[in-house]
């Protein structure tokens, strides 16, 4: 349980550091956050490899959902730019790890997992608009493709964790 604890926390720590420390010129430690996290994941699965696999898939289809698909569809940085911040990219480095820990459990239920993301995912965002790191675009609709990313992404860790 209080490994639960401290990788939920560390996770939430990496995404502050990332998404506040972009708004005031510090997220450039989020990256090293990020590795260490992963790493200390890593050392507690009993499958190291399928793990890695995994933590390496996930994050490249999150980075490229986000740079590919909500960047300028459902949020916007100031300036545009065509793909996320680096910052953006090493929170999709821990958030499989947290899902694979803290989130475990919940994400057994495939229901359960689509009604989190489809419900935690946009309030992440809001929570990243309301601290000025990103900016929310095309209201309902920007709205309706995050509700719909991230709930078959959060299906997709389901599917993943049944295996690690």
């Amino acid at each position: 349980m209080r490994q639960k604890f401290i990788s939920f926390f560390a996770y939430k720590f990496i995404w502050l550091s990332g998404v506040w420390g972009s708004t005031v010129g510090m997220a450039h430690a989020t990256p090293v956050f990020a590795i260490l996290y992963a790493l200390y994941v890593t050392r507690q699965q009993s499958k190291k490899a399928v793990f890695v696999i995994y933590l390496i898939c996930m994050s490249l289809v999150g980075i490229g959902l986000e740079s590919l698909g909500l960047n300028n569809t459902a949020y916007a940085f100031a300036p545009p730019r065509p793909l996320i911040p680096y910052w953006l990219m090493a929170i999709w480095v821990a958030f499989p790890c947290v899902c694979a820990t803290a989130l475990k459990r919940p994400l057994q239920s495939p229901f359960l997992a689509i009604c989190i993301g489809t419900i935690g995912g946009p309030l992440a965002y809001q929570g990243a608009a309301s601290i000025g790191a990103i900016e929310l675009i095309n209201g309902l609709h920007g709205l309706g493709v995050l509700m719909l990313m991230w709930g078959a992404l959060l299906f997709m860790m389901h599917r993943w964790l049944r295996i690690i």
